[in-house]
C-alpha cells in the first residue's frame, strides 16, 4: 500500500467542507505531484461524480474510499485526507466523513488488491489513531507503512 500513497497528497487537516471540495483538494495535490496530468484534474473530479455510488465506494466508521478513473492519471495512486471536524458527504446519512482514501487510476490499471489493502488499513483504529497523532506527512507515511505490513494480500479469484 505504501507504494501507492503519494506523500504530497496526504492532508492532515483538510480545508474542504464538502464532498466536491475534498475531490478538488486531493486531486489538485495529485496533479501538482505529477501523479495525474494537472490539466486533467477537472476530468478526474467529474469521474468521481460518475463512479462514486454505493457500490463503488465504502463508508464505515467515518472512513470513505472513493475512486477517480481518468485517462489523465499517470499512475495508480492514493491520496489521503483527514478532517477532524468531519465532512458532510452528499449521499451519506449516517454521519460525517473523517478519513478519505481517494483511489486514482487510469482505465487499464488492475487495482483490486490495492483497494482491499487501503480499505482494511484505514478501517483499523490503530492506524487512524496514529494518523491523528501525525504532525507531518512523513509521520503519516510511517504510520501507513507500519500498519499495513501485516495485511495479507486478498486472494484473487478467476471468474
Amino acid at each position: 500500500l505504501i507504494d501507492y500513497v503519494v506523500p504530497d497528497a496526504i492532508v492532515l487537516d483538510l480545508k474542504a467542507k464538502t464532498r466536491d471540495e475534498v475531490y478538488r483538494e486531493l486531486l489538485t495535490l495529485l496533479g501538482a505531484a505529477g501523479a495525474i496530468d494537472p490539466d486533467g484534474v477537472e476530468d478526474a473530479i467529474e469521474s468521481c461524480h460518475r463512479l462514486n455510488w454505493w457500490w463503488w465506494m465504502t463508508f464505515e466508521g467515518g472512513v470513505i474510499i472513493p475512486e477517480a478513473l481518468s485517462p489523465s492519471v499517470r499512475r495508480c495512486c492514493v491520496a489521503i485526507g483527514l478532517s477532524r471536524d468531519g465532512i458532510a458527504w452528499e449521499g451519506i446519512d449516517e454521519g460525517k466523513v473523517h478519513v478519505v482514501g481517494l483511489i486514482v487510476r487510469d482505465p487499464s490499471t488492475k487495482w483490486l488488491n490495492m483497494a482491499f489493502l487501503l480499505e482494511k488499513a484505514v478501517k483499523r483504529q490503530e492506524l487512524r489513531d496514529r494518523l491523528w497523532r501525525a504532525r507531518t506527512r512523513e509521520e503519516a507515511l510511517a504510520a501507513i507503512d507500519a500498519e499495513t505490513l501485516d495485511l495479507p494480500p486478498r486472494p484473487v479469484r478467476a471468474f
